[in-house]
């Protein structure tokens, strides 16, 4: 079982109103020190049993905006991570990227220094939505990055959407749709918008100067959106995850599937021998612990045999093709239906007998 390294960049030009991930806007000049200390805590993990004992085959920028990178920076870290960590096969390596700030030489660099899979940014083709969602780039700027990816020899890339934008009708989905198809991406991540807690979208929602989609809207896009991509050839593999050509993220399986993989950088997480941990979130905490000659973990938690055991079933359920009964019974050694029974029972008619699902 390969694992999956995850590498964290979290500077952006500035941070869009519905992102809750860990980032800092209006500091690029910091980039060369982090990527000192992301090299710093590669090493320090080289030498963890648990991390020399693994195989990685994925390797993923994200963030954040990776692409601020210069070529230059992308080829060294990918490098020093290569020559860090044992990697073995054909090694998927993903960068994050906003339409804007990548041309065609940034592209060409990446791709010569090793990046064989491009996950762009779209949101939307609205100049209007992607105002509100504090996207700076346009539609007219993501069918250019597509074109310049594709003439880098970038033949693996991902267009991340997002519908329910307030304002946002299902006439607008339908054509946001039509547009990236158009594109032909190899693969498309499409997300329903959440409100998260503390973002400045939640906050306008809370002032009452925005209204969230009516749910049944946003039902009625979710299924456009099966409708249109499997009419088009694109395999539903995960709830919001669709690829063509068998080009599926190998690396987001990893996260379904229960397989290893450690997180480097500011915020990032990971999980090896059934122990999730995170890294402090804060550049400055960061480097602090390194400078300290210490891991930057924040905290940890340890899963026990029935929360991994549920972790299982959910993450599987998130994907179609389901939870192998066989796989899970021999990995936790218990009866499924002896032990979910009861509380499937709900959702059926007729009590559940064993292997009635098999």
């Amino acid at each position: 079982m390969h694992a999956g390294l995850y590498v964290h960049i979290p500077f952006c030009d500035q941070k869009c109103g519905y992102c809750d991930f860990f980032v800092v806007a209006g500091r690029n000049q910091e980039i060369p020190a982090y990527l000192d200390a992301l090299a710093h805590e590669a090493r320090l993990y080289a030498d963890d049993p648990r991390v020399a004992a693994l195989t990685f085959d994925t390797l993923y920028f994200g963030g954040g905006t990776p692409s601020l990178l210069s070529v230059e920076q992308m080829a060294a870290t990918i490098q020093l991570l290569l020559a860090t960590f044992h990697f073995s096969g054909e090694v998927e390596i993903t960068v994050e990227a906003n339409p804007e700030n990548v041309d065609a030489g940034k592209l060409a660099g990446y791709r010569a220094a090793g990046v064989n899979r491009l996950s762009l940014g779209a949101q939307s083709f609205h100049a209007d939505q992607l105002a509100l969602l504090d996207r700076t780039h346009s539609g007219d700027q993501v069918a250019r990055c597509v074109g310049l990816a594709r003439k880098a020899g970038l033949d693996n890339l991902n267009l991340d959407l997002i519908f329910g934008v307030p304002g946002q009708t299902p006439a607008d989905w339908r054509d946001d749709l039509q547009k990236a198809l158009a594109l032909t991406p190899d693969h498309l991540s499409v997300y329903n918008l959440t409100f998260e807690p503390k973002t400045p979208l939640t906050h306008k929602l809370h002032r009452g100067e925005l209204r969230p989609v009516p749910e049944d809207q946003q039902w009625q896009m979710y299924e456009t959106t099966l409708d249109m991509l499997t009419s088009q050839g694109y395999e539903q593999y995960e709830i919001s995850n669709f690829a063509r050509h068998h080009k599926r993220s190998r690396h987001n399986q990893k996260y379904w599937n229960g397989t290893p993989y450690l997180g480097l950088g500011a915020s990032s997480h990971s999980f090896l021998d059934s122990t999730r941990f995170w890294n402090v979130r804060g550049v400055r905490k960061y480097y602090d612990r390194l400078r300290a000659g210490q891991k930057p973990v924040a905290g940890e938690e340890q899963l026990g045999s029935e929360q991994a055991a549920l972790e299982r079933v959910f993450l599987a359920l998130r994907q179609t093709r389901g939870l192998d009964l066989r796989a899970f019974e021999a990995e936790f050694g218990v009866a499924f239906f002896e032990r979910y029974a009861r509380p499937l029972a709900r959702f059926f008619d007729r009590a559940l007998a064993d292997g009635q699902l098999r």
